[in-house]
This record gives C-alpha cells, structure tokens and sequence, in this order.
C-alpha cells in the first residue's frame, strides 16, 4: 500500500516538515440549519439558505422568537457555512456576529485548532472537493451529504504560520479576480449602453448628420452559407483553425472553410435566443451548418458593423420551431438594419472595435487568474 507523503508541490520558501492528517470532526465542529420550513417576516433575523452562499445575504427574515427557538447554534464571526445540497462544498465565511439564522441546506463549520480561512480554503480545493463527493449520496435529488459524513473528511494542514501565508495569498488572489470581474461587468455595461445610443442615433460622430438608412439584410449582405461543412467531433483533424457552431468555437480544426471578414448568425441550437449569437470573424475559420455566414456588400455594408447592427435585434420573433429554434436563411434575410453612409459605418465600427477588445483584453487577464488559482488550489495542498 502506497504511503500518502504529506507534502505539497509548491511551498513557501523556508518550510519543509511534513503536514498534519486529522479528520474534520478532529479539529472543527460541524453543525446543521433548521429542518423547520420557516414563517417569514417583513425584517427580523436574515434567513440564508443555498442561494445566498455566495454572499450569506437574503430579503428573507424569520422573528426573533423563531431564530431562538429554531437555532441552538448560532452563526459567529469566523464560522464557516458550507452548502450540503444540490452544488455541495461552496463555502463563504460568517465576518461577524449578527444573528444569521440558516436552513439545513447548509452546514456550519466551526474551526477550533485550525486557522478558519485556511479550512474554507482547503474544502474548496481539489482533494477537499473530491473527498465531499465521494461522501455525497448521488442518489437522492438533490444530491446531498450527511453532516456527520462531512465530519469524516481528512483535513490536511502545517503549522500556524504557513497555514496564514497560504490562507493570505489566495484572499488576495479572490480579491484580484472579483476586483476584474467587477471591471469586465462594467465594460460590458458602458459598451451595451453606447451601442443603443449609436443606433438609436442619439450619438452621432461629427460631421454625419444625413439620417440612416432602413434597408432589409437580403439587399446589404452576401450569404456564404454554402461553404459550410459540419465535422462530427471523432472524424476532425486537429489543427489551429477555429470550428465555429451555433454558440461560437467548439474546436480547432485543420484546414478551413472561408477567409474573410464575417459575421456569424446562429441558424439553430442557440443557447441563448434572448442574446442571440452573433459574432465578427476574421481569417480563416470553419463553420458547420449551424450558423450563418454574412458578409457586408462591399462599398455598402462593413460587415463588422453589421455584427453590432445585428445585435440590436431581438431575433426571438423571427425564430421558428418549438423545440430547437431555428433562424431559417429566408427569415434572416427580412431582417431590417438601420444602414448610414460606409464612411460614418466605419467610424462605428472602429469605436465599438476598440471597446470590443479592451472586454476581451480584461477577460483574458480574468480568465488567466483564474486559471493562476486553480493551479494553485490543485498544488499548495495536500
């Protein structure tokens, strides 16, 4: 039988001694919410459940009389509630002392011989996650855990001082991701609210004054449908060319089907009907046959700006088929689009590009921190 060493893959410089191994129950108690489904009140005691893990804020409240009635044990600062229902082991840590009442979907943890953020840190990482849910009894639905399974977890730690050097750099780290997360959100925002007032025409660059022009999408755009070639997952070549579907890239792929400048429509599966797909490309792309390609006729239409043009539309009405809504070429083609001169068409575009690369900019630095944290959370623990 192979012996576990006790040793992460990356540690802070100047510690070496093997961690600790003791079982929850060992170090924390464990403790379940009310079974009670309770009476709600106008305000009273905050009243958490699954939903509000995220945040433990609600707009549900329980009295007075029923929290101290209901709880034996109540929530205080550094106690950790940890979700035992349905998307088991999210956790978020109590910051102080106010009455918080909790269902029994969620699990409060109280750390006795171990640093709190550290514990909420390790449950949430890979063997922390992987120990829940072989705990999880899959059978049910929701899926759930016992609190006295979740006591049975093995928690493995070093001393005091690494476990608030760990604990320390991925607070930081959190605080990082959600300070750009916040930062992608809000340009996301400004870039939806300049859009409508372009095209509501309530904006206008200088020197364009000449009213746009509403001309429906048959008579502005060639249609390079055609071209497309759907590629079954097993039989494609693996390769540096985007494979676009309904709902964007699903793969990379030898070899190509168009070269050019277009705008993606999704034909059917759409995920989202309410935002409807549509997508700028540019190179060499392969496209299958669930989604539409557009280009702009040249001299009449900058088929980026018929990308942004497209996606003030709501495409719902035009969608046929009650299961998997589909966006049928004649349909797409009655689609009317407000068209101004090609000069003031490229102004648009190059503004709404730039703003259209500093999101994508941020969102790569987003997703690279969180792909920092994952690395980290796989490799700082045990």
């Amino acid at each position: 039988m192979k012996v576990r060493t006790l040793i992460p893959n990356i540690r802070f410089r100047g510690f070496s001694d093997p961690w600790e191994q003791r079982k929850l129950q060992q170090i924390a108690k464990v403790f379940d919410g009310t079974h009670q489904t309770p009476e709600y009140v106008s305000n009273g005691v905050p009243f958490v459940s699954v939903e509000n893990i995220k945040t433990l804020k609600t707009n549900k409240y329980i009295s007075n009389n029923a929290f101290q009635n209901n709880f034996k044990i109540f929530p205080q600062k550094g106690d950790i509630f940890m979700t035992r229902i349905g998307n088991i082991g999210s956790v978020n840590i109590v910051e102080n002392n106010k009455d918080l009442a909790y269902y029994v979907s969620l699990a409060l943890i109280r750390p006795e011989h171990i640093r709190t953020q550290y514990l909420a840190q390790y449950i949430s990482s890979q063997n922390g996650q992987r120990q829940l849910w072989r705990r999880t009894l899959h059978v049910a639905f929701p899926k759930k855990i016992n609190k006295n399974e979740i006591s049975k977890i093995n928690i493995f730690y070093p001393d005091n001082v690494e476990q608030e050097k760990i604990g320390s750099l991925i607070i930081k780290l959190d605080h990082l991701i959600a300070a750009n997360e916040d930062k992608v959100q809000q340009l996301k925002t400004l870039k939806k609210l300049m859009m409508q007032k372009i095209f509501s025409q309530e904006w206008r660059f200088k020197g364009f004054t000449d009213p746009w022009e509403q001309r429906k999408l048959e008579s502005v755009v060639i249609v390079y449908d055609k071209g497309r070639v759907p590629v079954t997952s097993t039989e494609r070549i693996s390769g540096d060319t985007p494979y676009y579907g309904a709902n964007g890239i699903q793969d990379y792929v030898d070899g190509y089907t168009h070269d050019g400048e277009f705008t993606l429509i999704a034909e059917d599966g759409a995920n989202d009907t309410r935002n409807y797909p549509i997508k700028f490309v540019s190179g060499k792309i392969w496209v299958n046959n669930h989604a539409h390609v557009l280009a702009g006729k040249q001299n009449i239409l900058n088929t980026r700006f018929l990308s942004f043009s497209l996606q003030q539309i709501n495409i719902e009405p035009f969608l046929s088929g009650s299961g998997r809504a589909k966006l049928n070429a004649s349909e797409m083609k009655k689609l009317l689009i407000a068209v101004p001169n090609i000069y003031e068409q490229i102004k648009v575009e190059n503004f709404l590009g730039e703003m259209a690369h500093l999101i994508a900019a941020n969102e790569d630095k987003l997703n690279q921190l969180k792909r920092l944290k994952k690395y980290l959370m796989q490799n700082l623990f045990v």
